[in-house]
């Protein structure tokens, strides 16, 4: 009979030294895995990104890392009061600056690097399954498994969840590292294990996933130390006497196993602390009380439970309702269904082989999942959500490749078989991610569907509202933020965005209503928006309110540069050019790189028809000024009022790089194309 091309899969763990897979099977799976995610290259930016990246007026600057050493994780967007979030990330901010450097505001770039990470983490996790279960076969297919999972959708293909896509590669790696017999080689895995705390609080519970190996396969044998040997992966029923009389050597064990990591997680809570001024908190926009909180994990635990199970049902939001008593279906139902899978995993445990191995990987899910659980922490339309269960999904993937393998016992039919149960999987796993990275195409797609799936959710209609106005439907925009502000009248933001979309449609005293409101009601309004209603009052004629709008801006920690420029702004309204310019040139004095003040110096020297020296600030301005899009409209709408169309078709072109929606910015980009053909 000619043999087969495909691997033949053996009932009985391989020897330690046949554990590698054929390099074609892994090259072919790492590259089917980055083809999978191709789709997701054309998206664009998204949600958190526009803070994290486009707006963020620090990234390209070297000393964006430094700081970020020093402050929680949205520092940049409000560095007078800090900490901004309860975030401690520092290695994200690491990836945000190198890709910011390497790509610019580019999305390709940044989604390519998303999905290189991806198959790093996919070839990590065939090599941390072939070492769990001793057979490459089955860490090959649950590394095809976990690479084409749809539910990953959203950690690969948003960049602002970095943290937890790179948080994962480290614990895989220093779990890796953890199973090598070398003293040295578990040094590395503890190094790489700050990484991982460094890039996202999950990491915390790694400790407790040590513990649990080092338990389940303790080897009570003489020199055993408690690794994925073929005694420990088919050994005797954990469950049985056996694993009785050893519990106290488990224990041990277990505790000495960890204690190196739980050191180090001890360490990292007292850097935490010492930045943040406390370990956690409750997020401000999530108004579930702690009894809430804790009543609504069984809900939690049982929404991830149903995700897993059927990961083909990728959403941006999931509703979950907070609990506000036990003696609710919010409560008992929940509890009911996890009694059930809590008697199901015991009775597939007592029953099968290779308990042990199941039994961590059972282990590894409810683990990675703990730091999701702290449901008054997180935002309150992101308790539960796809990205949160990419580490998890490791166990489930091993769990199924583990029983299709054993399954197969060298036999030729079942061998075909699970081959093509695989190759259908992973078809349909395509299908599903092709579906899933469109979701995340644009913020019109991704809150949308935000609204098709919660639509009593304001927060929803807000985000949709604001997108639509970046695309230039102003209109559509004001429906949707009336909506908003109808589900969640007090929330400040929500007025606020609606008071920009107002002064988009030229409605000037509504916007000034809107956000005067929108500012009263939020905890730490930003300067910045009382210099924008500073402006608004201004331009209808109401200098009181303007003026008592500059002096609040003056009032907020770090918010005299922006009272001051708000005079200056206002002086040029009122055709007072010359003193604009003096007003400046004294912020410049103190601070010769803001670019801000140089953009306005440039408009004031344009309007005393001052040519050479507008442009002079108005380059200057573009050489420092931070990567906001904003910016480089403002530079190219200065230089092409001075008839500089050139160099002002560059600085839209980066204006409408950084915010394909802005309307503003394309509708100077035609005059200026215009103004180029006329000549």
């Amino acid at each position: 009979m000619r043999r087969s091309s495909r691997p033949t899969i053996s009932s009985e763990p391989e020897a330690s030294g046949a554990t590698r897979a054929p390099a074609p099977w892994i090259a072919a799976l790492l590259g089917a895995a980055a083809v999978a995610y191709v789709p997701g290259l054309r998206n664009e930016f998204v949600f958190d990104d526009y803070d994290m990246i486009v707006r963020n007026q620090f990234i390209g600057n070297w000393s964006f890392i430094w700081k970020s050493l020093f402050n929680d994780s949205w520092w940049f967007t409000d560095p007078y009061n800090l900490p901004a979030s309860s975030y401690y990330r520092p290695l994200q901010e690491v990836w945000l600056a190198l890709n910011y450097h390497l790509f610019g505001l580019n999305p390709l770039g940044w989604h390519a690097a998303m999905v290189a990470l991806h198959v790093l983490v996919v070839w990590l996790v065939y090599r941390v399954a072939s070492k769990l279960t001793a057979d490459w076969q089955t860490g090959l297919l649950a590394a095809a498994l976990f690479a084409f999972f749809p539910l990953h959708a959203e950690a690969v293909v948003w960049p602002s969840a970095i943290p937890l896509a790179l948080s994962a590669a480290f614990e895989l790696a220093a779990f890796d590292l953890y199973l090598s017999p070398s003293a040295s080689r578990r040094a590395v895995s503890l190094m790489i294990f700050a990484g991982a705390l460094l890039t996202h609080e999950s990491a915390i519970a790694f400790p407790i996933l040590i513990a649990a190996h080092a338990a389940l396969f303790f080897d009570p044998s003489p020199g055993g130390r408690g690794q994925s040997s073929d005694r420990a992966i088919s050994g005797s029923n954990m469950l049985g006497e056996r694993a009785a009389s050893t519990m106290p050597n488990r224990v041990r064990a277990a505790i000495g196993a960890m204690a190196p990591y739980a050191i180090e997680a001890g360490c990292y809570l007292a850097l935490r602390f010492r930045v943040l001024g406390f370990i956690t908190r409750a997020n401000p926009l999530n108004h579930m009380t702690v009894r809430e909180a804790v009543l609504t994990i069984p809900a939690a635990i049982t929404s991830y439970a149903t995700l897993l199970l059927t990961p083909w049902r990728v959403q941006f939001v999931y509703r979950l309702d907070p609990v506000e008593s036990i003696a609710t279906p919010g409560f008992l139902l929940p509890i009911a269904e996890l009694a059930i899978l809590s008697g199901a995993a015991f009775l597939f445990l007592r029953r099968a082989k290779r308990n042990r191995l199941h039994g961590f990987c059972i282990a590894w899910i409810l683990i990675a999942l703990i730091p999701a659980l702290n449901l008054s922490g997180l935002f309150a339309q992101a308790v539960i959500q796809d990205r949160y269960l990419y580490l998890a999904s490791f166990g489930l993937c091993v769990i199924a490749a583990d029983l299709a393998i054993q399954w197969a016992h060298g036999d030729e039919w079942r061998t075909r078989a699970v081959w093509i149960a695989a190759a259908l999987t992973a078809a349909g796993g395509l299908v599903a991610l092709f579906f899933a990275q469109g979701l995340w195409h644009d913020e019109i797609s991704l809150f949308s569907s935000c609204v098709d799936e919660v639509p009593q959710a304001a927060f929803c209609h807000d985000r949709l509202g604001m997108a639509l106005m970046g695309r230039g439907e102003p209109l559509r925009a004001r429906s949707e933020l009336e909506v908003a502000k109808k589900f969640d009248p007090e929330e400040g933001t929500i007025r606020y965005d609606l008071g920009l979309v107002y002064e988009n449609t030229g409605d000037r005293a509504a916007a000034a209503r809107e956000i005067s409101s929108g500012l009263g009601m939020l905890k730490h309004p930003p300067a910045a928006g009382y210099a924008k209603l500073a402006l608004l009052y201004t331009a209808i004629g109401d200098e009181k309110s303007a003026n008592a709008a500059v002096d609040a801006a003056a009032t907020i920690p770090g918010g005299n540069a922006a009272a001051d420029m708000t005079r200056a702004q206002i002086r040029l309204m009122h055709g007072d050019s010359k003193g604009a310019e003096d007003a400046v040139r004294e912020q410049l004095k103190r601070d010769p790189e803001d670019s801000q003040a140089l953009i306005l110096l440039g408009t004031a020297l344009s309007s005393q028809g001052r040519r050479e020296e507008a442009i002079d600030a108005f380059q200057s301005a573009a050489k420092m000024s931070p990567p906001m899009p904003m910016f480089h409209y403002l530079i190219a709408f200065g230089m092409h009022r001075l008839g500089d169309d050139r160099d002002a078709r560059d600085e839209c072109a980066l204006a409408i790089a950084g915010a394909p929606g802005n309307s503003e910015a394309r509708a100077l980009m035609d005059s200026i194309e215009r103004s180029a053909a006329g000549r």
